[in-house]
């Protein structure tokens, strides 16, 4: 007869359980991150712009590093939607007249000095931004925003706005 190790039910295992489980979440939602390079051109839709080398789609998890070598930075071509972004202090991001939509579903939305700019005149900033389900906070900090903005929001965790100095700017 085989004997079967009980699994504790001790609050601090628990707990380290589920700070393990946590970090593994993240660790995975990091490691499967499409980062954008900006290596060929400003285009959003060229792959060899990202690594890996794949244009981002719905369920993407997506960085925007706060500086990048080429100089490049993205630009929309047609509406936008992924899953998260994680624009660093530095990133910029172009919409360029179209929609951009963050599903937000158990990942992160985090816009930490950025800017976010649309040289299509004569239209808005658009954000659909689903903040996802319970436990995840989603931030924009010290944001700028070039232009007239509309956010159009959804889901039922968090979303903390120019909590930290500087203030975000519209």
């Amino acid at each position: 007869m085989k004997k079967y190790k009980s699994i504790s039910k001790h609050p601090a295992d628990i707990f380290k359980h589920l700070v393990l489980l946590i970090l593994a979440a993240l660790l995975t939602s990091d490691l499967t991150s499409q980062t954008w390079t900006g290596n060929t051109n400003t285009d959003w839709n060229t792959s060899t712009n990202w690594n890996p080398a794949s244009v981002p789609t719905e369920t993407s998890n997506v960085v925007i590093p706060g500086a990048v070598s080429s100089g490049n930075w993205p630009v929309f071509g047609s509406n936008v939607t992924i899953n998260s972004i994680n624009m660093q202090p530095g990133s910029q991001l172009d919409v360029n007249g179209f929609t951009f939509t963050l599903n937000g579903q158990q990942a992160y939305i985090w816009i930490l000095g950025a800017t976010l700019n649309n040289s299509s005149s004569g239209t808005d900033i658009i954000i659909n931004l689903c903040t996802g389900p319970v436990g995840w906070a989603d931030y924009l900090r010290s944001l700028t925003v070039n232009d007239d903005v509309i956010f159009n929001l959804s889901g039922s965790s968090l979303l903390i706005e120019g909590d930290q100095s500087p203030p975000c700017q519209y």
